[in-house]
Parts: structure tokens; sequence; C-alpha cells
């Protein structure tokens, strides 16, 4: 089993991805408008690919704090927001044009704190952003939030079905962790109260109860659109392109002809692409209800993909569907000690250039730039020892410039001294599917 399906497979199954995969949610819009005579109708459990590969992130890239500020984080007592912090473009621009709200409410329970600092919600996502001080590992921070020892409530109802919801967790010291809450594929009201009920804090029980107003932001542009292309086996049909100031949406509907008792499987996702040709990394995403399968055979699914926000508003986008397969992947590799720059092939995809190696500290810090067809998933490296000791980052590759595709990434717990020792492995993404076939949608 190569790297690239090891990670996969994990994602799939890993508790903390956080895999949308949910088939309780009830029949889709698109079902609502067929004949009410069904009288029997499949649901079976799919899997947007991206979803698998956004599980990548969190196990690999766990760490969501901008690396710039990480060591200036460290030495605050006080976090005044989190969104200015985390590798999430989205919340960092929201948080840079004021879109978001202060919070600023606090729960104790004997030496442990948690604050929460701000909120943002663009009918996309609603995000909030808290501190966690007082506990020894990212299992406790988690353990919070699980849901037998946390309920969220909108306007006094709890949500019961909580398989949207995200937790991210960074360490920023030894008892010190930041990191954002976020649910997606909901349809919250444009103001509401968010209520946040804790049970077990650290592994002390009790009750503990926080509330504060959520307000949706302003700047969002809905497009109601109906692109269709047939890709492969699957006919894709684009319902919705939504733009805020933090998130890129697109909503979209994958018909099939279902044969056997398939019970799993996975369905297209989507690349997306700005009026220039720029490309936008993934987000949340996944299926919405699982899919309905009708008398005929044909099994209809609602997806959402989540992406970063655009540039500026363009005239049109562009989406071209892929699908990850169980094929094998090929490993490129690299000496680190071999003159700059360090040519890796990525086989039919492209390749990636290793063009510095620097230090800070004791991060290893690795610039590399990507030409390919898949950019993002492309930049996902790590490292090896002479020992076969194996080095992943704890953060996600960070994007430098979107023209050239520059991108950085940084490893901890490197013998500085000795880069020479260490080989940089990437992998040629055979088994991701590239469809020729794109959809241009015109924003109107």
């Amino acid at each position: 089993m190569d790297k690239l399906e090891q990670m996969l497979k994990k994602a799939k199954t890993d508790a903390s991805a956080q895999v949308p995969t949910s088939i309780s949610e009830g029949i889709d819009s698109v079902l609502e408008t067929l004949p009410k005579k069904r009288k029997k109708k499949q649901m079976l459990m799919v899997y947007t690919a991206s979803s698998i590969v956004i599980g990548i992130g969190v196990i690999l890239g766990a760490s969501q704090v901008s690396p710039s500020v990480s060591q200036g984080m460290q030495k605050l007592p006080i976090i005044g927001s989190v969104f200015e912090f985390v590798s999430d473009k989205g919340l960092n621009k929201a948080q840079e044009q004021e879109l978001t709200n202060k919070v600023d409410k606090q729960i104790v329970s004997g030496d442990t704190t948690l604050t929460f600092t701000d909120v943002f919600h663009d009918g996309t996502r609603l995000s909030v952003g808290y501190v966690m001080e007082g506990v020894s590992s990212e299992q406790d921070v988690r353990n919070t939030f699980y849901d037998e020892t946390f309920t969220l409530k909108i306007d006094g109802q709890k949500i019961y079905n909580l398989n949207y919801m995200r937790i991210s967790v960074t360490k920023m010291d030894d008892n010190q962790f930041i990191g954002v809450l976020e649910l997606t594929n909901r349809n919250f009201p444009d103001s509401f109260e968010l209520t946040l009920d804790f049970y077990n804090i650290d592994s002390k029980k009790g009750e503990w109860s926080l509330s504060f107003p959520v307000i949706k932001t302003k700047d969002i542009f809905h497009y109601q659109v109906n692109a269709e292309q047939e890709v492969g086996d699957y006919d894709v049909r684009i319902n919705e392109v939504t733009l805020t100031p933090a998130t890129t949406e697109l909503k979209y509907t994958v018909f099939q002809e279902v044969k056997g008792e398939t019970v799993e499987g996975l369905i297209p996702s989507l690349l997306l692409f700005d009026d220039k040709g720029r490309q936008y990394k993934h987000g949340a995403g996944g299926s919405k209800g699982g899919m309905n399968v009708l008398p005929n055979g044909t099994g209809i699914t609602q997806a959402f993909e989540q992406y970063e926000p655009m540039e500026e508003k363009p005239e049109y986008i562009v989406v071209q569907p892929y699908m990850i397969g169980n094929g094998n992947s090929n490993v490129s590799s690299g000496e680190l000690g071999s003159t700059i720059p360090l040519k890796l092939e990525q086989g039919e995809k492209g390749s990636l250039t290793v063009l510095d190696v620097t230090s800070n500290q004791d991060d290893l810090i690795i610039t590399y730039q990507v030409e390919g067809t898949l950019p993002f998933y492309q930049a996902w490296v790590w490292l090896e020892d002479r020992d076969g000791n194996e080095t992943y980052s704890t953060q996600a590759p960070q994007l430098v410039d979107r023209e050239s595709y520059t991108f950085t990434q940084r490893f901890s717990n490197i013998d500085i001294d000795n880069i020479s020792q260490y080989k940089i492995h990437t992998n040629d993404l055979e088994n991701i599917t590239l469809y020729p076939e794109t959809i241009k949608i015109t924003l109107e």
C-alpha cells in the first residue's frame, strides 16, 4: 500500500477527520419535485472525493496556525482574536475586514479555562474561535467537544446531528491550545442566539453554559444556476454558487446508474477556477443526506463543496470534476542536500521543484513551486532520514503565490545541522482521475 493510499484510508476512518457521511437528513430537495408514488427508496452512503482528502488535512495538517505568527502567539497570555492567526484565508480576510463579531466569553473549571474569542457567520459556515488553557494534550481539547460532553443550541433548540461539525486544534504552548469550532451545511437564521453547553472539561464533570448573539455578515452573493455536464458514468449538475468574503460554495447534484447492492462509494468532487484560470483550495465538502435511489435504478446525490474566497468577484467560474480511486500512486524522492533547485517528477500530474531550504529556530522551512493540474494535492510532501524515520509536517502546505503556485512547508523536530541526511518525498497522484470535461458558469 503506497503513502497516498494509506493517508486516504486513514482519513476515511479516523474519527478526528470528521468526514461528512450522514444519511439522516431526509430527502433532498431535488427529489421533493418528483412524483409522490415512490413507495420504496434506497439510501446509499456516498463520499465526495474531496471529503476524503480533507480528512488528510486534519490528520497531517492538524495545526492550523499561521507559521509566521506562531512564535509570537506563544508569548501572548490573552488572545484577542483567534481568527487572526489560524491558517484559514477566509477567516483571516473576514477578520481584516472587521466582519467578525467579538464574543469574549469564558468558562473556568479548576485550572482549566476555555475562552471563546469571536464568531463568524456567512450562511455557508458558522465559525467560533476558542482558546483552551490548562490542558496537556490535543485529545483533552477534543474530548471537551464530544457528543456526550457538549451540546449546541440555536435559539434554544438543540442541534442533534453534528456530523458537519469540525474542530481544529493547534498547540501553542505546553498547556495552551487554540482552534476553531465550525459547522457547515446548515440553514442558519440570519441572526440567532448561540448556546454552548459543556458537561465535562478536562475530565472534570459539571455543567457550564454560555450564550452569545450571532449575526450573518454582509456582501453575500447567491447565484442560482443550471449547468450540467456528463462526466464518465456520472451526470453532474451545478445548482447554486455562493460567494462570501470568507467562502466560495458550490451546491450540485450527481446522477448515476446504481447497479447491484452497492452500499457505499464515491461521487465526483470539483476543482474550482476563476476567470483568470487560478485554482482555489478546498475546504469543507460532502454529500447531503446520502444517495437516494429511485425504482428505475437512478441514484441521486446532493453535494456541496466549499473553497477559500475568491481574490475578487469573477465574471465566471470554471469547475472540473475529478475522482480519487483505489489504485496505487508512486513516490518521487530527492536528496535535500542536492543542488537547489531540486525537481521531483509527479507523472502526468506535473512536478514539484524545491526552491529553497531554510531554518527558523528549530524548524525547517522548505519553499517549492508546483506545476501541474492538481497543485493543492501535489503540494503535500514529507521527509525521511537515513534510518528510515519519516517526518510529516504539523501544518498544511502554505500557499505563498497563487500565480506560480509557490508553497512553503514547515517541519519540526529536524536535525537542522544535518539537512543532507534527509530525503524529501511526494506522490505522483496516479490514482486521481481528472475528467477532461469542464463546466463554465457565468455569474450574473
